[in-house]
This record gives C-alpha cells, structure tokens and sequence, in this order.
C-alpha cells in the first residue's frame, strides 16, 4: 500500500481557503430553522483571510467541540436516525481540510464500482452500471446475491479505523488531527475500544467507504466475483451458479466479521426477474437497489417515490404560481427518477400537467439570490 506524507499542506493557505470557501457556501438559509450558521458562514466569507490565519492556529492545538445530535425519521423505511453535528467553525471546517486532504489519494484506492458518496460517482452512474450488466451479460445475471451491512457506521472500530489510516499516512499532524475528529464521537464502548462514527460529520462516508474498500478487493481479488457492486452499505453480486453465490455470500459475511461488522440476517440469493421461450409470463424477482426496480428489460421506480411524487404533484397544483423553493427542489430531485426510467405511463397519467420548466426557475432564482449574497 502507498503511503504518503501530507503535514505540510496542512500549513498551505490556499488549502485552508479553499476549504473555508466550500465548507461556508454549503450552508444555506432555511425558513423555520436556526440561522445561527448560515449567518456566521456569511460573516466568514466576507473576512475570509481573517479566519485562514485562525483556522491556523486550530489546526495545531485543535480541541474538538461539544456535539449536538437529532434524529430523523424515515417514513417509508420507518427508519429513526441520529445525525450528529458540530459548530461551523472551526470543526465543520477541520472537517472540510481532512477531506480535501483525503480525498485525491483516497479516491485513487476505491473500487471502480463502489457509487456512494464520491464525486463523479452516484446513484444514476450506478444504475447505467447495473442495466449494461443485466442488458449484456444476461447469463451472469441468473441469480442475485444481496447482502447489507447492520448498523455500518454505528459498528466502525476506532482501533481498526485508525489503523488502516495509519498505514496511508506516514506524517504524524494530520494523522493526529484525523485522530482527534474520529475519537470526537463514538455509539458504544467494548473492552476499552470505541465504535461508531456519526452520520453527519463529512469525513464519516470518506471513512467508511475508506475502511470497505479492503471488502471490495477481497471480493474481486480473493473470490473472484465477476459481479459485485457496493453502494456504501449494500452489496449486490451475481452470477450464473447458485451454490457459488451463498458460498461467496458466507465468504464476505465472514470477512466482515474479521472487521468486527455483521450482516443483516435478510441476507438471500434469488432467481432474477426472466421469461422463458413459449410464455409471456414473467418468472422470478425483480432487484430492488439504489431506488430503482430492475427487471430483465425496463427499469421503473419504488412505490415509495411514486407516492411521494403524486403527493408533491397535488401541493404545486394547488399553490399554482406560489411554489417555494423547498418544494420545487424536492419535486425535480424526485422527477429525475421518473426522466431514468421506464415511467412514461405514470408520466403521461399523473405528472403532464406539471411545468418543470416553472419549478426549474424558482431553483434557479433561489440559487442567484444565494449566489449573489456568498459572492
């Protein structure tokens, strides 16, 4: 594994600028919410070399702040999650030097086909992926592997994190400073070692999909999967033999264990969605992954995005020409679903009478008008 010495750009200002720069213009206005640190973010920008020397000064005896957390619900999975956040400055910012930092030679490391999180990656990149496989290896796509790893970030070992790290990073200040950032937060103890990054803090999926790579390789180098795809957490791979694919699931539930992670027990193996010659009728299951439904020839949405689409649907119906921006926003996230999909009857039924064009333009003012007020 290549190492590399990166203490001396922690010293750069460019790099500190930059991250000042990006870590402030990501923190926008909301209505109904505190403003404490979009307004303390438009204070930054415009004393912006002000705050590199202090940025400094923190990076060299860097106390990390006391957390604050909330919790989310997701409906549709009914999902309760804990995010945990820190005050902009200077541990948003601390955060956003890592990754900068992290991010080139991390990047370089990264399974070609792992998609969460990483830039230029995601989830319509991974999706392409998965319907070029299935459209020309239709006989490696026989049967489906699905695995999903249980409570991933909250079971992360420190000690082992903290390892694998070391062994990228031969300078000793920025591996400290990482040091301090992963030890700032931990969901439990056991025999004296800490577990659990927090969902929230920026470094966390650089962290985690860092720590899953070793997965990856073992999986393509060790097993020899053909197949094998992971989005962040979930891992899907397939292939023509059954009796391989429960064998390879065993393999990586056990080398997940030798990194102190488990699998969720609704682990399986299925037959994929197919016809045979003399019937239309269609046989198997269909792969529920990244939001989409994937069959053997289309591609269509969850039921969960469908409904929420309707839902959005009737709200900008009724306000007519007053759509605000957080409806807007939510409604053209979700459409995209629609526009990579074979959705065209649910379009044509439910979503013609929308104009995307007008939704697109009250985004666009807003992100002017914010624009305008970083700049």
């Amino acid at each position: 594994m290549k190492s590399y010495n990166l203490d001396k750009l922690l010293e750069n200002d460019e790099i500190i600028r930059t991250a000042i720069i990006n870590c402030c213009r990501s923190k926008k206005r909301k209505k109904d919410h505190k403003n404490s640190k979009y307004y303390l973010a438009q204070r930054i920008l415009k004393n912006v070399d002000h705050y590199v020397s202090l940025m400094k000064e923190h990076i060299k005896k860097y106390k990390p702040s006391k957390v604050d957390t909330f919790e989310i619900v997701e409906k549709h999975e009914k999902k309760v999650r804990k995010i945990t956040t820190v005050p902009l400055f200077p541990d948003q910012i601390i955060h956003q030097i890592i990754v900068d930092l992290l991010k080139p030679i991390l990047t370089k490391s990264f399974y070609a086909h792992s998609y969460a999180s990483i830039p230029g990656r995601g989830t319509h990149k991974a999706k392409k992926y998965v319907e070029k496989t299935i459209r020309k290896n239709p006989k490696d796509f026989k049967y489906i592997s699905k695995l999903d790893i249980r409570k991933c970030y909250q079971n992360i070992s420190h000690n082992l994190l903290k390892s694998k790290l070391r062994k990228k990073l031969r300078g000793n200040k920025l591996f400290d400073l990482i040091c301090k950032v992963i030890d700032h937060y931990y969901d439990r103890v056991d025999k004296n070692e800490k577990y659990g990054i927090p969902i929230g803090f920026s470094t966390s999926q650089w962290f985690c999909n860092f720590l899953l790579t070793q997965l990856d390789y073992f999986a393509k180098q060790t097993l020899k999967i053909k197949i094998y795809i992971r989005y962040m957490d979930d891992i899907v791979s397939a292939g023509r033999n059954k009796k391989l694919l429960h064998k390879n699931q065993k393999e990586l539930m056990l080398f997940l264990s030798s990194m102190k992670l488990e699998a969720k027990k609704n682990y399986q193996v299925f037959r994929f969605n197919y016809r045979s010659r003399n019937s239309t009728v269609e046989k198997g299951r269909f792969l529920d992954f990244l939001g989409f439904k994937f069959y053997k020839n289309r591609t269509t949405i969850r039921k969960h995005i469908f409904i929420n689409l309707i839902k959005q649907s009737k709200q900008i119906l009724l306000r007519k020409s007053n759509v605000n921006f957080k409806i807007a926003a939510g409604y053209i996230s979700r459409f995209s679903y629609i526009k990579h999909t074979n959705s065209f009857k649910i379009f044509n039924k439910y979503l013609k009478s929308i104009n995307i064009k007008k939704l697109k333009g009250v985004v666009r003012n807003e992100s002017r008008k914010f624009t305008e007020t970083c700049g």
